[in-house]
């Protein structure tokens, strides 16, 4: 059974499943890269509020099996400015994905 307790990490990706879940890969520096499932992240605008965006800087409470669900997330720097601009866009987009690359599943830093 996997805990993430106010683990701080950065969101990396995600993957919507079936009609209001989430698994979101973020990549924390105690644990590298951990998935987590976000149960019913998208049919409620107000339960994650914009968290699980790719670059935001998070500290998430996640208890479960192999896919631990979130439990409690808090956003600590949301990436605004990188938002203003598509160049900046694909920068922050690109470094998440290359960042999540080198960094393989479970692998701590």
């Amino acid at each position: 059974m996997t805990t993430l307790a106010a683990e701080p990490a950065v969101v990396i990706g995600g993957t919507d499943i079936g009609e209001s879940d989430r698994i979101v890969r973020l990549l924390s520096p105690r644990l590298g890269r951990v998935s987590v499932v976000a149960r019913r992240a998208r049919a409620s605008k107000r339960r994650f509020a914009g968290a699980f965006e790719v670059g935001t800087a998070i500290v998430v409470d996640a208890r479960g099996g192999d896919l631990p669900a979130v439990t409690i997330v808090e956003i600590v720097r949301a990436p605004r400015r990188a938002r203003e601009e598509l160049l900046r866009i694909a920068l922050l987009c690109f470094g998440c994905e290359v960042a999540g690359a080198f960094a393989p599943e479970g692998s701590g830093a």
